[in-house]
């Protein structure tokens, strides 16, 4: 084995811990908002939801509908795109509307995003809207 290839090995193997620390994180939120959840199901009183917080618990129940390769694409448009975005707006599920979306990729295109990654983020965020309905 080359000197090169043992560093692509040690670069791929700390990408995967760097994941796998980050799923653990991830999915410490999924179980606080799944707390939540239940809580108001139980209370039949909703409680609000943050969208970048519902976003997480979509992304965490869609996981096993995909290849791991593919939820690691949609996890890094999460955590870099997304969830950064709608959290900082601080919006909640029930408030978003069409123009809220609309700003989001408005913005992502002024700041450098191509439209064909743009694509890629619309699908996510159609899909977390079809399963929040």
């Amino acid at each position: 084995m080359t000197p090169a290839m043992t560093l692509e090995i040690k670069n791929l193997t700390t990408q995967l811990e760097q994941l796998r620390h980050e799923n653990q994180i991830l999915n410490q939120i999924i179980i606080k908002q799944a707390t939540l959840f239940e809580k108001a199901r139980i209370d039949h009183s909703p409680s609000p939801l943050l969208f970048s917080d519902f976003y997480i618990i979509w992304l965490e129940a869609h996981k096993n509908n995909i290849q791991p390769s593919t939820y690691y694409e949609y996890l890094g448009i999460a955590k870099n795109h997304i969830i950064p975005y709608f959290q900082e707006r601080g919006l909640f599920l029930t408030e978003i509307q069409a123009s809220h979306i609309q700003d989001y990729y408005n913005y992502k295109r002024t700041h450098g995003t191509s439209n064909n990654f743009l694509i890629r983020h619309h699908v996510n965020l159609y899909t977390c809207f079809k399963f929040a309905v």
